[in-house]
């Protein structure tokens, strides 16, 4: 937000001398400017009507870190701590309304808020994501729980529970109430209408909190408010935020303007499907975001979506910065991986119906099920039809047919719209890609016959993201692994011909191949080693903390033998006060980093993520997380070693029996018939 000079000494004051113990009765403090948009306005003096003998604290309009802004937030010690969400509709607006959709009235409407959750949801999220953000600054959830000391400096902070509400301004709630009957009861304990007693309403919400929860917001007022003073200080934030590059992938936006990339699309036809497909790191994204990119310029409504729910959050993050002038069309982007956006169009009652088994009772199985009578229902029933100019579709041999027939309803003109791009040696949990991407590609095939679409069905070869001999290496074990000798000989005829191609490869770079850290037992003396000298060129070179990615073999869980690996860069990242996002807990996926965050991601995970630097840990169970998970493990080694524009670095524990051996027999083999000296370290 942007505020005056007197604004800001105003604010100031307001931080360092006015939030003292006040007796009750004292006038609710609004700490921020009130809000110019009508909606919000009322949100306003409803407060300060409403809750004017509440002692409390109420701010309007706030630009949190890494997460979009809030309408207004409303905290008192004996009601508690609440977000609220302003939307300034009509009852008219709505033609129906459920706990996880609307479907608007209006075409204007379901053109701009059609694809999106409904604002209760929206609200719901982000008071997580604030939730998530007080206990990663004050409690560190980057320290695991086995370390509590980081946590002793604030044993006696509150960190209360935030509830959530949307309010209606100009809805009454007898008239919403006889429009949607069957939603009303469902949502009325979060709703708040034109008529409705703001206090009563806030208190029923603080009452669903278990009795005498201290979440709720605790009694004492003077800690309290010493509570919400700290959060004031260090959270909140009233001025504009500091230079953009530091919140700002400059470096991948200024590749969509690379003049290769666009002329890529020269002669790509939107009348007709198109399709991209090539190896990891040939740019297949960058091509696709780069079209998005030219359409979201001229207004157009379009969608990247992709499998996997972190490569999701990865690009989400640059609609942060949807407020630089220049690249304002990013608010135009949805970034959703799919699944979200089946569970966002879930009608009501398909959503109950699932919800009456609990969770650890559905298999995967029933989930597909599910996600199918899902995706049929939205077709059949012909909502959202069409709402997406343009759809780019990452990653999409492993979706799923059900997945496919849904985003070619969303698109405005069925496969015509939509851009596939396929990932040769990454399909992961499907044995052959569906049968709609090969129909897609076929299509887009066929297309390019004509001379106004020749581009709309290409391979890319041009490495663009791995060096070459990383790139080489990774291949040869998904072709030749555990064989040395022909791992080698693929190598050999490739490496130092960078200036020649063929049918399959062109390179751009040269490079080292991954450097192989071998160990007995723990790693943890050689992993931090690496974590300093790469935390070091990444300070020294000017370069995002989002520019070094770690990855392990095993996601968050309860089995603590597995979470050794996580655990082993979670320690040794606190240690170094180094921030970072787990992306190996499955709840926190769908969260958009930061870059000045280190990514810790799964193997599985990180598939269509780049780095400057990757740490990749515990490959020796490179077979066992793929048995678990049913996927060839070479392609899940690929993946794992592809991810990196400069230096990788695997820790392998040859102690571990079978794969460790194998690998580290395979690596030594390849490595001595290339000549090429000691690429990897040994330790005793």
């Amino acid at each position: 937000m942007n505020y005056s000079a007197a604004g800001k000494k105003v604010l100031k004051a307001i931080a360092t001398d006015i939030l003292i113990m006040r007796p009750r009765g004292y006038v609710l403090d609004i700490i921020s400017p009130i809000p110019s948009d009508l909606a919000e306005q009322e949100l306003a003096n409803r407060i300060k009507t409403d809750l004017k003998d509440e002692a409390g604290i109420a701010l309007f309009n706030l630009d949190t870190p890494e997460i979009r802004e809030v309408d207004g937030i409303v905290w008192s010690p004996t009601l508690g701590f609440f977000l609220l969400e302003t939307k300034g509709f009509q009852i008219e607006d709505f033609k129906a309304i459920s706990l996880v959709a609307i479907n608007y009235a209006r075409e204007n409407h379901r053109r701009k808020y059609g694809h999106k959750p409904p604002p209760w949801k929206g609200a719901k999220a982000t008071a997580r994501k604030l939730a998530s953000y007080f206990d990663s600054l004050y409690f560190g959830r980057r320290i695991f729980p086995e370390a509590p000391e980081p946590r002793a400096q604030f044993k006696d902070l509150h960190i209360p529970y935030i509830s959530f509400a949307v309010f209606f301004p100009f809805i009454r709630e007898e008239e919403f109430r006889d429009r949607f009957p069957q939603t009303y009861p469902v949502l009325e304990k979060i709703l708040i209408f034109k008529d409705s007693p703001l206090r009563s309403k806030l208190e029923a919400i603080a009452h669903a909190l278990a009795p005498g929860d201290k979440k709720k917001g605790g009694g004492d007022h003077a800690e309290a408010l010493r509570v919400i003073n700290e959060y004031k200080r260090k959270v909140f934030r009233f001025a504009p935020e500091e230079a953009q590059q530091s919140k700002y992938d400059w470096e991948r936006l200024n590749r969509l303007e690379n003049t290769e990339i666009q002329a890529d699309l020269r002669h790509l036809s939107l009348k007709h499907p198109a399709h991209r497909y090539g190896y990891a790191g040939t740019g297949k994204t960058v091509i696709g975001l780069a079209l998005l990119r030219n359409l979201a310029l001229g207004g157009k409504r379009v969608l990247y979506t992709c499998f996997n729910k972190v490569l999701a959050s990865d690009f989400r993050r640059w609609n942060r910065c949807a407020g630089v002038i220049e690249y304002k069309y990013l608010s135009q982007i949805d970034f959703k991986d799919i699944h979200q956006i089946i569970t966002e169009l879930e009608p009501f009652q398909l959503r109950v119906q699932r919800h009456e088994e609990p969770r650890d009772l559905f298999s995967k199985d029933d989930f597909q099920a599910h996600f199918e009578r899902v995706v049929a229902t939205v077709i059949a029933d012909g909502g959202y039809r069409g709402v997406y100019d343009y759809i780019v579709i990452d990653e999409g041999q492993d979706l799923n047919d059900y997945a496919w027939r849904l985003l070619e309803h969303l698109s405005v003109d069925g496969w015509n719209t939509i851009m596939s791009i396929y990932g040769r040696e990454q399909n992961l949990y499907r044995d052959a890609p569906s049968p709609f991407l090969v129909r897609h590609a076929n299509l887009a095939k066929k297309s390019s016959e004509l001379p106004e679409a020749r581009d709309n069905h290409k391979r890319r070869n041009r490495v663009f993201k791995n060096s070459s001999a990383t790139f080489l290496f990774a291949q040869s074990m998904h072709d030749h692994f555990p064989n040395d000798k022909t791992a080698g000989q693929f190598i050999a005829r490739y490496l130092g011909k960078e200036e020649n191609s063929d049918d399959d490869f062109t390179f751009t770079k040269s490079g080292s191949f991954p450097y192989f850290r071998f160990h007995t037992g723990d790693a943890s003396q050689h992993f931090r080693r690496a974590l300093k000298h790469f935390h070091r060129l990444l300070t020294t070179e000017k370069l995002p903390h989002y520019g070094l990615l770690i990855l392990v073999p095993f996601g968050l869980s309860r089995n603590k033998e597995n979470n050794a690996y996580r655990n082993l860069a979670v320690h040794a990242l606190a240690e170094m006060q180094i921030d970072f996002i787990d992306y190996t807990n499955d709840d926190l996926r769908r969260l958009e980093g930061s870059d000045s965050q280190v990514r810790i991601c799964t193997f599985h995970s990180a598939r269509g993520l780049e780095a400057h630097f990757s740490l990749v840990l515990g490959l020796e169970h490179i077979e066992e997380v793929a048995s678990h998970t049913n996927c060839d493990p070479k392609k899940l080694a690929y993946i794992a070693l592809t991810r990196a524009i400069h230096d990788t670095v695997v820790f392998v524990n040859h102690s571990k029996r079978p794969t460790g051996p194998q690998i580290q027999t395979y690596v030594e083999k390849v490595y001595s018939a290339l000549g090429t000296d000691h690429k990897f370290f040994r330790s005793a």
